[in-house]
């Protein structure tokens, strides 16, 4: 190293070439101070995160600025915001309630508690579920009752919720809704009427009354039937 460079390091850097100061420090005092935002140059002030305000919470979580306590909530608690959104089967909330891996004895007490304030009713949830079953879904009794019982109701609750909404409704008037929207004429020929039959008895309704249903009118009907 030749004595012009030694000379020049020890003077240093030319003015104004120095390093920038680092995070977090601040700038020269002596130094000309940043017009911008009204802080000394590289001067660095971390913004302030808003934890209660949508998505800075969120975020703030995610890049480690801020945590969330957990907030345990009871199984009555869980219940009520789950009941809040729609109806469950007592069935059903107890399944999910087990799931949080809340203890069983504050599981029992909370759909007890549920229970007896009418929040909870198998009987109410049956016959909602046998009419939509029934109206919207145009289903036979014996798949809406399958419906029901799969929620974990009981099967005499279920088969008396059933027999009450079709016979409100009439089991023969669903059928003709049921025929109707998958029928758009007469029956044409045996595949024809095989494939609309076993769509029918898929939907609950019985053999013998569809059968004669699809074949009332029909020309020829006794060689639709499968021997």
């Amino acid at each position: 190293m030749g004595p012009r460079c030694a000379a020049a390091r020890q003077r240093g850097p030319p003015a104004g070439l120095g390093h920038p100061p680092g995070l977090g420090q601040r700038a020269d005092p002596g130094g000309p101070p940043d017009k911008v935002h009204g802080r000394a140059r590289g001067g660095f002030r971390p913004q302030r995160v808003r934890l209660g305000h949508y998505p800075f919470r969120r975020l703030a979580v995610r890049a480690g600025v801020a945590t969330v306590p957990s907030r345990p909530r009871s199984a009555h608690q869980v219940a009520l915001r789950l009941l809040a959104r729609r109806e469950y089967s007592t069935s059903q909330i107890r399944v999910r309630l087990a799931r949080r891996e809340l203890p069983e004895p504050e599981v029992d007490a909370a759909i007890a508690r549920l229970t007896d304030a009418g929040l909870l009713d198998d009987a109410r949830v049956a016959h909602a579920w046998a009419r939509r079953a029934a109206e919207v879904k145009l289903r036979g009794r014996s798949r809406a009752r399958r419906e029901i019982e799969a929620l974990g109701i009981a099967s005499h609750t279920a088969r008396q919720a059933v027999d009450t909404v079709f016979d409100e409704l009439d089991e023969e008037a669903v059928l003709e809704r049921a025929i109707a929207k998958r029928v758009d004429g007469p029956i044409r020929d045996r595949v024809h009427f095989r494939r609309v039959y076993q769509a029918l008895l898929r939907q609950g309704f019985p053999p013998d009354r569809v059968a004669a249903r699809l074949l009332a009118g029909t020309d020829g009907a006794e060689t639709f039937v499968e021997e």
